[in-house]
């Protein structure tokens, strides 16, 4: 049967606790005599993330200032907006030449930019 390992992870965190000067390479120094194989690394990985969920647990950081992409469309799905609209205004536009024809299209449109600027007060 094979020999159970000790945990290193808690024999680290009980080291810590237990530790007057804190140092890595100390604690793993102390755990190597003790028989538990480990590096200074390894116990400064696990040293820094107990500080990290400490943290995390204690104090949320508060959400500062809006970044300026904040409820903007960017990237593809904007560009895919962007022509499914104009698509949408260039079908609406060929079925109205398909209705009156080009010629009465063309008059038709003068004379809604006529009342677009009329509205607008640019006259």
């Amino acid at each position: 049967m094979a020999k159970k390992s000790p945990n290193k992870t808690a024999a680290i965190r009980d080291a810590l606790e237990s530790s007057t000067s804190g140092s890595p390479t100390e604690i793993a120094k102390q755990l190597n005599r003790q028989g538990i194989r480990v590096t200074s690394a390894y116990v400064s990985t696990i040293k820094a993330m107990e500080k990290k969920k400490a943290k995390s647990g204690a104090s949320r950081r508060q959400p500062g200032r809006p970044s300026k992409t904040r409820g903007k469309t960017l990237g593809v799905g904007s560009a895919v907006h962007d022509l499914m609209q104009t698509s949408d205004l260039v079908l609406q536009a060929v079925d109205l030449v398909v209705k009156v024809g080009a010629k009465e299209a063309k008059q038709l449109v003068g004379m809604a930019e006529q009342m677009v600027t009329r509205i607008r007060g640019e006259e």
